[in-house]
């Protein structure tokens, strides 16, 4: 053999190896960790850090328009969630942080409860967190991580992660988001929560459209507008002394 054909013989099986290599990082997820380290991977280092919005909460009873109210809402990974009802000035709203659910209201903590918030968790935070991290919080909500099916349908392939009798999510096979989420409780009623009409945002996505079902029934759905990322938040907004006057 030349040295020309050794080098062309060469060159094709290093392309062949990094094509299977290729493959093999992107293989079909058997598991639930698979899943949630193919999300990761996929939005390393892209996924934008800070988002801030305005939410639309739209509330329904039986069948129908309940009440409206606006809220605003400021993001920072892997920091939590801070919102705020009515207005910005508002001193009552929430904060997501730590895996912690603090209530305020007048601009004092009038709750404060454990709370891993699941939607937070799939939506955002597992782009950032060590995977591992991701799958005990899942875990401890009760999904069984080890269970991952392939479904076909209007939103095109999706991984289904979980126990139908308990708890699955979906997450898409192309784009690595998470779509929709479905419990069961003790008693039998069925929660879904459903992430819907994706968009591109910086490096990463957002849903503008969030709908809350029981037992078939909506009863609640977040619209979101302005949305806005780039401009780093301050880690003063998640300060519990001074919740009214956090800015953003």
């Amino acid at each position: 053999m030349s040295e020309t054909s050794f080098r062309k013989t060469r060159m094709k099986l290093i392309v062949a190896a990094m094509f299977v290599m290729t493959l093999s990082a992107y293989a079909q997820p058997a598991t639930g960790n698979d899943v949630i380290q193919q999300m990761y991977e996929q939005y390393k280092g892209r996924w934008y850090t800070d988002l801030t919005f305005k939410q639309q909460s739209v509330f329904y009873k039986d069948g129908k328009v309940d009440r409206e109210e606006i809220w605003y809402e400021a993001i920072k990974m892997p920091k939590g969630l801070v919102i705020k009802f009515g207005s910005k000035d508002s001193g009552n709203g929430l904060v997501f942080m730590s895996d912690t659910q603090y209530v305020f209201r007048g601009s004092a903590v009038v709750q404060k409860a454990k709370r891993i918030h699941d939607l937070l968790v799939l939506g955002f935070e597992v782009y950032f967190n060590d995977p591992s991290e991701t799958v005990r919080k899942l875990t401890e909500q009760g999904f069984d991580m080890s269970r991952c099916t392939v479904e076909a349908g209007p939103k095109g392939k999706q991984y289904v992660v979980g126990d139908p009798e308990r708890g699955q999510f979906w997450i898409t096979a192309d784009t690595y988001l998470f779509t929709k989420l479905k419990k069961k409780d003790q008693r039998g009623n069925i929660s879904e929560v459903q992430f819907n009409k994706y968009e591109r945002l910086g490096g990463g996505w957002i849903a503008p459209e969030v709908i809350f079902i029981r037992n078939g029934q909506v009863v609640m759905k977040e619209i979101y507008s302005d949305c806005a990322i780039g401009k780093p938040l301050p880690d003063t907004i998640f300060d519990l002394s001074a919740f009214q006057s956090a800015r953003w």
